[in-house]
């Protein structure tokens, strides 16, 4: 009987063993061993993010993750496109431009393409700077100044047009400089090439900008100025009006009026939705580990995902995920199924 009870407690905890983790097993097999983000250029917020994102997501999930940089929105997103990697991280402004087919994207190699949000990040708050010492006060002050383009970056040539347009300039009115990358406007900008940066408040490289000999200082975007900002939406409506209460060039007590956009994480509606669910599902378990990296990445939490996210639709892998943890919403459903028509329709066209 004790060799009976004995052989029976084995086989028994045999089955259990197989019938707990052949479910397991199968789920590692449908994830790819290497999860790819395309991201921002050595240097910059964005890569500096994406990477804090890697040691959470490799601790509960069994993906390996690769982090990699480019200098330009397109080349961030090809390969995504041609399913070499799985997620980008963008703003909301080349977001809405690959998805409404607009700016680079408007060809027929490209058109509208179907993005989806993998995880709504933080709110980024845009403006540009110029040196202290320039006696440019006002964006009606740009005239006749220098400013950058990136070939290859339609969303950034958008956004420099649009405060432009606050100071009711146009490209006629300035000096177009090329520079190659955005890491490149920084340098163009040290180096006394241009006269204006756009940019977040955040990158590491600003601390470089205004502690260099001209110092820096922020062109002020007011709420007041209400033909202006019209003038600006009608470029950018994904920019919106907000104040900066902390950050480069600030001292403590000062605010300046700037625009704002999210910066979130994309992938193509194609993208296998049980890779984008573990990877959203490692971000949710894994925020304790990378939200203490970057004074910014307390913002990337699950909450802050599923709140007012760029007008394109989730990704359905993530959905999954956010129904499950109990952040989706009647509300999000309804914006959900309204998003996924819209872009049918602009497909269409």
């Amino acid at each position: 009987m004790k060799w009976f009870r004995k052989n029976m407690v084995l086989t028994f905890a045999t089955i259990a063993f197989f019938a707990f983790n052949i479910p397991l097993t199968a789920a590692a097999e449908d994830l790819p061993k290497v999860f790819s983000i395309t991201t921002f250029k050595v240097g910059s917020l964005g890569y500096t993010i994406t990477s804090a994102f890697r040691e959470a997501v490799e601790k509960y999930t069994p993906m390996k993750v690769r982090v990699e940089p480019y200098g330009t929105e397109v080349a961030r997103m090809l390969p995504l496109k041609r399913g070499e990697s799985e997620i980008t991280l963008a703003t909301g402004a080349s977001a809405v431009s690959v998805s409404y087919g607009i700016g680079n994207f408007s060809s027929d190699k490209w058109g509208p393409q179907p993005l989806r949000i993998v995880w709504r990040g933080m709110t980024l708050y845009v403006g540009c700077l110029v040196r202290a010492d320039s006696g440019i006060n006002s964006y009606s002050d740009l005239k006749g100044k220098r400013v950058p383009v990136i070939p290859g970056s339609a969303a950034y040539k958008a956004n420099m047009t649009a405060h432009l347009a606050f100071g009711g300039l146009t490209w006629d009115d300035v000096i177009p400089v090329v520079n190659s990358s955005f890491m490149g406007v920084y340098d163009s900008f040290l180096g006394g090439k241009i006269d204006v940066v756009f940019t977040a408040t955040s990158p590491p490289r600003l601390q470089e900008v205004f502690a260099a000999r001209h110092g820096a200082k922020w062109l002020p975007l007011p709420r007041t100025d209400k033909a202006g900002w019209k003038r600006m939406q009608a470029v950018t409506p994904w920019n919106l009006p907000a104040d900066l209460h902390k950050g480069a060039g600030l001292k403590a007590g000062e605010s300046v009026a700037m625009g704002s956009f999210p910066y979130s994480l994309y992938a193509y509606d194609k993208a296998n939705p049980e890779a984008i669910y573990a990877f959203v599902k490692g971000m949710h378990k894994g925020f304790d580990i990378y939200s203490k990296m970057h004074k910014v990445l307390p913002r990337w939490n699950i909450k802050q995902a599923t709140s007012d996210p760029s007008p394109i639709p989730y990704h359905a892998g993530s959905v999954k995920y956010f129904k499950e943890a109990g952040f989706w919403t009647a509300e999000l459903e309804k914006w959900q199924t309204q998003q996924l028509k819209l872009f049918q329709m602009r497909a269409k066209k």
